[in-house]
C-alpha cells in the first residue's frame, strides 16, 4: 500500500466511502420496490374482492330494511329504491364472481340466485301486504294461502342470504388479513435480510477504511515524534527514520532525514561546551560595604598565589579594579567580566558573578563574587563564535523546513478528520453504535496531531522570520465575547467560573485579529487547565500608557501556581513548569512561547506573575493600533 502517492490513498478512502453509501441505498431501494409490488399485489387481488362483499352486505341490508318499511308504513314509493338496491346487490356479486378463485364461485353464484329469486318474492309480498291494509283496513287479509306461502318463502330466503353474505364476508375478511400478515412475515424477513447484507458490507468496508486510514496515519505519526525530538536539539534522531515505500510521507521522510544528518554533522555537541563549564575553576571572595575582603576560598589562592591572611582586610582592589556600582545595587545576580591581578602581577581575565548580601534594614551590607577563570574559553572565543554561526545557520534551515512543511503535514490530516467525522456519522446513522468509539480515537488522535504540529509550525515560522501579520480593524468587546463562548467547554470541565470585567470605551482594535484570539485562548486555556473549582478572570482594559494609547487583557485565576524556579522557565520552547506537570496535565509547551513571540510581533509583550498554591495572572498589552515591522522595515 505504501507504494501508491497519498492522492491514490485518499482517493480509494472516498471510492470506499462512495460504495458503502451506494451499497446501502440500492439496498433500501430494493426493498421498498418489493413492498411497493406485495402492496399493490394484494390491493388488486385481495381487498377489492373483501370490498365488493362488504359493499354486497350492506346493499343487502338497504333491500330488506326498506322491504320492512314498506310493509309497516304502506309507502309504495320506496319499493322502487329498494328495487335499486336489488340490482345493485345483483351487480356486486356478479362482480365478486368475477373476480373470485375457481373453487370459489359456486358459493357466490348461489348467493345471487337465491337472491334473483328473493328479491321478486319480497316485492309481491310487500305490495300484497299495502293493498290488504287499503282494502280491508288492516293486516286481516294476511291469512291467505299465497301470502302464507310467500311470508314463509321470503323468510326462508332472507335467513340464507344473511347467513350466506355474512359467512362470506367473515371468510373474506380473515382472508384479507391472513394476506396481510403473510406480507407483514415477508416484508419483515426481507428487511432483516437486507439488514444483515448492509451491516456485513458496512463491516468490510469500514475494515478496509480503517485499514488504509491506519497505513496513512502511522508513518505521518513517526514522523512527527522524531520531529519534536530533532525541535529539541536530538537531532542524532534525524538518523533512524527509515521511510517506506515512494508517497508523499516517504519523500518528506528522506528529505528530513538528510536535513537532521546536516544539522547532526554542522552542530557543536553540547557535551563538549558541558565539559568545558564543568572543568573551571571557581573562586570565591566575600567583600564588605568598604570594599575589605572577608573571605577568600581555596581556588582563589591557588589561582592568585597569594594566602589568605595576605587578603584577609585587604581592599579589593588589591587583586582587581574595585566592585562595580551596579554589582552591589543590582537585587538579582549581576555576571560581569573583569581582570584579577596575580600576586606576581599576572593578569587573569575572569568571569564575575555577584551576590548582594543585605542588612536587616534591606541595604547593601556586601558582595559575593564567584569568578572563573576564563582564559581558556578566550582561546576558544574563536572557535565558539565560529560554531555559534554554524549552528544558528542550521538551525534557520531546519526553522524554514518545518515552516514549508505545513501543507504536507496538514492537508492529509484534515483529510483524515474530515472522513472520519464521515464515518462516525455514518456508523451512529446506521446504528452500528460499536464502531463509534474506534472511529472517535481516530479522530481525536488526527485532532490532537494537528494541533501539535500546528504549534510546532507557528514556532518554526516565528525562528525562520515567516510569519507575517494580517492587520485588521475590529471592536473588542465582539472579539472577547467569541473567545470566551470558545473557551467555556474548558472552563466548565473542572468546574471552574469565568469572570470577564471589561473597561470602558473599548473601541476598536487594529492588529492581527488571529493572533491576537489565540493567544487570549492560549492564557484562558491555560488557567482552565491548572485550576479546578476555581474562578478564571479576564480583565480588558484600554488607557494611555508612556504617551501611547495601549490595551491590557488580563487572564488571572485561582490555580496551582508556580514557583520563582518554574516562573524561569515559563518562556521557554517545550518546556512546562517541570516533568509532573506535563505527565498530569500534557501539552507541548509552546503555547506560551508562540503567544508572546505574536505579541511582541505586534509591539506588545505577555508577563506572568504567581505564587505557588495561589494563582497565576497573565497580562498581555497591546497598541490599539498596531504596525507591521516589515512594512516599517520595507519603508526605511
Amino acid at each position: 500500500m505504501s507504494r501508491f502517492s497519498l492522492s491514490i490513498k485518499f482517493g480509494m478512502l472516498l471510492l470506499g466511502v462512495v460504495l458503502a453509501v451506494g451499497m446501502l441505498v440500492g439496498l433500501f431501494v430494493e426493498a421498498g420496490r418489493r413492498v411497493a409490488v406485495d402492496l399493490f399485489e394484494l390491493k388488486d387481488r385481495a381487498f377489492p374482492e373483501y370490498e365488493q362483499l362488504s359493499a354486497a352486505q350492506d346493499a343487502f341490508k338497504d333491500f330488506t330494511g326498506t322491504m320492512e318499511e314498506v310493509v309497516t308504513t304502506g309507502e309504495g314509493d320506496l319499493v322502487e329504491g329498494a328495487q335499486r338496491n336489488g340490482e345493485d346487490l345483483i351487480r356486486l356479486l356478479s362482480s365478486v364472481e368475477d373476480m373470485t378463485l375457481q373453487d370459489r364461485r359456486e358459493e357466490i353464484r348461489s348467493l345471487r340466485t337465491a337472491f334473483i329469486e328473493y328479491q321478486p318474492l319480497a316485492i309481491e309480498l310487500a305490495r300484497l301486504a299495502i293493498s290488504n291494509e287499503q282494502e280491508q283496513g288492516g293486516l286481516a287479509g294476511l291469512n291467505s294461502e299465497r301470502i302464507r306461502f310467500l311470508s314463509a318463502r321470503v323468510a326462508e330466503l332472507r335467513s340464507s342470504l344473511e347467513s350466506g353474505l355474512t359467512r362470506v364476508v367473515k371468510a373474506r375478511r380473515s382472508a384479507l388479513e391472513t394476506t396481510l400478515e403473510t406480507t407483514v412475515a415477508l416484508l419483515r424477513n426481507r428487511a432483516t435480510q437486507s439488514g444483515a447484507i448492509a451491516a456485513f458490507s458496512l463491516v468490510t468496508v469500514i475494515w478496509f477504511l480503517i485499514s488504509l486510514s491506519r497505513g496513512i496515519v502511522s508513518p505521518i505519526r513517526s514522523l512527527s515524534a522524531t520531529t519534536r525530538e530533532v525541535a529539541q536539539g536530538n537531532f542524532a534522531a534525524g538518523r533512524t527514520i527509515e521511510p517506506e515505500g515512494n508517497d508523499e510521507v516517504a519523500q518528506l521522510a528522506h528529505a528530513f532525514k538528510a536535513m537532521a544528518s546536516s544539522l547532526d554533522s554542522t552542530t557543536v555537541s553540547k557535551t563538549y561546551v558541558d565539559d568545558i563549564i564543568r572543568n573551571m575553576k571557581d573562586t570565591l571572595v566575600v567583600v564588605d560595604r568598604r570594599e575589605k575582603i572577608r573571605t577568600v576560598n581555596r581556588a582563589l589562592e591557588r589561582l592568585l598565589g597569594y594566602t589568605e591572611a595576605e587578603l584577609v582586610d585587604q581592599p579589593f582592589s588589591m587583586i582587581s579594579g574595585g566592585i562595580p556600582d551596579e554589582a552591589l545595587t543590582m537585587s538579582a545576580k549581576a555576571t560581569l567580566e573583569t581582570v584579577y591581578r596575580a600576586k606576581n602581577g599576572r593578569e587573569i581575565p575572569m568571569s564575575f558573578s555577584t551576590g548582594v548580601l543585605k542588612s536587616a534594614d534591606g541595604t547593601a551590607s556586601g558582595m559575593i563574587a564567584v569568578a572563573q577563570d576564563i582564559t581558556a574559553r578566550k582561546l576558544h572565543e574563536k572557535e565558539l563564535k565560529e560554531a555559534k554561526v554554524a549552528a544558528e545557520a542550521a538551525n534557520a534551515t531546519k526553522s524554514q523546513f518545518l515552516a514549508t512543511m505545513s501543507h504536507e503535514l496538514r492537508t492529509p490530516l484534515n483529510a483524515i478528520i474530515g472522513y472520519t467525522e464521515m464515518m462516525q456519522e455514518e456508523a451512529e446513522d446506521s446504528g452500528h453504535d460499536e464502531y463509534v468509539p474506534d472511529l472517535k480515537k481516530v479522530h481525536s488522535s488526527a485532532k490532537h496531531l494537528l494541533a501539535l504540529i500546528n504549534d510546532v509550525l507557528d514556532l518554526s515560522k516565528i525562528e525562520a522570520g515567516k510569519m507575517d501579520l494580517y492587520l485588521e480593524t475590529v471592536e473588542v468587546k465582539p472579539l472577547i465575547d467569541d473567545v470566551v463562548s470558545v473557551v467555556a467547554p474548558l472552563v466548565d470541565k473542572k468546574a471552574n467560573k469565568l469572570s470577564v470585567c471589561l473597561g470602558p470605551n473599548l473601541g476598536s482594535v487594529h492588529a492581527d485579529v488571529t493572533k491576537v484570539r489565540q493567544s487570549l485562548f492560549n492564557l484562558l486555556s491555560n488557567s482552565s487547565k491548572f485550576t479546578e473549582r476555581g474562578t478564571i478572570t479576564l480583565d480588558v482594559h484600554r488607557a494611555w500608557h508612556e504617551g501611547a494609547e495601549r490595551f491590557t487583557f488580563a487572564v488571572s485565576d485561582t490555580g496551582i501556581g508556580m514557583n520563582k524556579e518554574q516562573l524561569g522557565r515559563m518562556f521557554q520552547a517545550f518546556t512546562q513548569a517541570d516533568a509532573s506537570t506535563t505527565r498530569k496535565f500534557g501539552g507541548t509547551g509552546l503555547g506560551l512561547v508562540i503567544s508572546r513571540n505574536f505579541c511582541q510581533m505586534m509591539g506588545g509583550d505577555i508577563v506572568v506573575e504567581s505564587e505557588e498554591g495561589k494563582g497565576t495572572k497573565f497580562t498581555i498589552t497591546l497598541p490599539v493600533v498596531v504596525k507591521d515591522p516589515k512594512a516599517k522595515v520595507a519603508a526605511d
